[in-house]
C-alpha cells in the first residue's frame, strides 16, 4: 500500500495529465498546503474556545467559591456578635435614680432625722454611711446642723426626671 506522498501524487497526475512540477505545486499541492493551513487553523481555535470556556468555568467556580465563603463568614460573625449582644428584659426589678434636693433645716432636726426619712437602705449599709455622704458632699466639720441651714440631700426615686 502506497502512502499518498507528494512525489506519488505528483507521478499519478503526470502521466495523466502531463502537467508540470509547477502546475503540480500551484493546483495541487497548494490547495492542500491552504486546506491543511486552515484545517490547523481550525483546530487552533477550536482549542482556544475550549480552554476559554473551561477558564470561564473555573473562574465562574472561583466566583461562587468567594460568595459562598463571604455568606458563610458573614453568617459566622453575626452569629457570634448578636449571640454576645445582651438582650433588654422587662424585670420586676424597679430601677431607682439617684437624686439630690436642697432642703432647710428646721428647729430640732437632727442628720439622724434625715437619714431615717431618705437614707434608703437598698443603697446605704446604714444610716451612719448616709450621714457621712451628706457630711461630706456639704463640708460638715461633724453632724451638728443649726436651724435656717441648707442642706443637699441625697434620695433616690423610681421615678425618672429629665
Amino acid at each position: 500500500l502506497n502512502l499518498l506522498t507528494s512525489e506519488y501524487l505528483f507521478d499519478i497526475i503526470q502521466e495523466k495529465n502531463g502537467c508540470s512540477q509547477r502546475m503540480f505545486a500551484r493546483y495541487v499541492l497548494l490547495p492542500i498546503y491552504k486546506w491543511e493551513v486552515h484545517r490547523m487553523n481550525q483546530i487552533i481555535s477550536e482549542r482556544r474556545i475550549r480552554n476559554n470556556k473551561i477558564r470561564r468555568k473555573r473562574q465562574l467556580q472561583k466566583q461562587i467559591r468567594m460568595c459562598m465563603v463571604t455568606f458563610l463568614l458573614v453568617i459566622g460573625f453575626s452569629f457570634v456578635f448578636f449571640s454576645f449582644k445582651t438582650k433588654a428584659q422587662n424585670t420586676q426589678e424597679d430601677v431607682s435614680y439617684k437624686y439630690y434636693k436642697s432642703i432647710m433645716v428646721h428647729a430640732n432636726d437632727t442628720l439622724w432625722d434625715y437619714a431615717n426619712l431618705y437614707a434608703d437602705k437598698a443603697y446605704y449599709e446604714s444610716n451612719e454611711q448616709y450621714i457621712n455622704e451628706v457630711i461630706r458632699m456639704n463640708t460638715l466639720p461633724d453632724e451638728t446642723i443649726s436651724a435656717g441651714e441648707y442642706l443637699i440631700i441625697p434620695y433616690y426615686s423610681n421615678e425618672f426626671v429629665s
